[in-house]
C-alpha cells in the first residue's frame, strides 16, 4: 500500500486531485487481478450455494401405487382421477382464523384513479377496495385468500384489470368497477 501511495504521489507532484498517467502494461496487470477476484469470488460463491443445497433434506422417494389388474379397477382410477378437484385458494386446507379489523392507512399499496376523477381503487393487504375519490367508506371490489393488487382503470372507467394469485399462479386478471364479472386474461 505504501508503494502504491508513493508512486502516486511521484506522478501527481504530491497531490492526490491531479490526474493519474497510467501505461498499458499496469492496466492489464490490474485487469488481469481484478478478473482473478472475480473469478475467486464466483467460486466461492457457488461452493456457498452448493454447501447449503447440500445441507437441504431430500425428499423420501413415494412409492408408485399399484396399477389396477382389471379393466373394472382401470376404470374406478380413471374416475378418481377425474374427480380430484382442482386447488381452490379460497377453500379452507387446515386450521385457520379469521381476523377482522379496521385501518384508517396503509404502506407499500398501489392505486389508481378513475378517468373520470371520481374515484380512486387501491389495494391493501391483498384486497381490492374503491372510494370515492373525495373521501368516504371504501367498497371491498375483491376480498379473500387470494393475493389481489395493481388495481388499475380501464381508459372508459368501465373494468378495472388487476394482478390476482387466484387460479394458482400471479396472472392478469379482468372485472368491472363494482367487483363482477371477473375473468382472467393471462395464464
Amino acid at each position: 500500500m505504501r508503494e502504491l501511495n508513493n508512486r502516486v504521489a511521484e506522478r501527481t507532484g504530491g497531490s492526490l486531485n491531479s490526474p493519474i498517467a497510467i501505461s498499458q502494461n499496469e492496466v492489464k496487470r490490474m485487469s488481469r487481478k481484478l478478473f482473478a477476484l472475480c473469478l475467486c469470488l464466483s467460486f466461492l460463491m457457488s461452493g456457498l450455494q452448493s454447501g447449503l443445497r447440500a445441507q437441504q433434506p431430500t425428499p423420501s422417494p413415494t412409492p408408485a401405487p399399484e396399477a389396477p389388474k382389471t379393466q373394472e379397477e382401470r376404470k374406478q382410477a380413471e374416475q378418481k382421477e377425474k374427480k380430484e378437484e382442482k386447488w381452490d385458494i379460497e377453500a379452507d386446507h387446515g386450521p385457520s382464523t379469521t381476523v377482522e379489523f379496521d385501518t384508517d392507512e396503509g404502506t407499500w399499496m398501489s392505486c389508481d384513479v378513475s378517468p373520470d376523477g371520481q374515484r380512486v381503487v387501491f389495494d391493501l393487504l391483498g384486497d381490492i377496495y374503491q372510494m370515492p375519490i373525495s373521501g368516504g367508506p371504501a367498497q371491498l371490489l375483491a376480498g379473500g385468500r387470494a393475493w389481489e393488487v395493481q388495481p388499475r382503470y380501464s381508459p372508459d372507467g368501465k373494468w378495472i384489470a388487476f394482478t390476482s394469485d387466484r387460479d394458482g399462479g400471479d396472472n392478469i386478471w379482468l372485472m368491472d368497477t363494482a367487483g363482477q364479472n371477473r375473468r382472467q386474461i393471462t395464464k
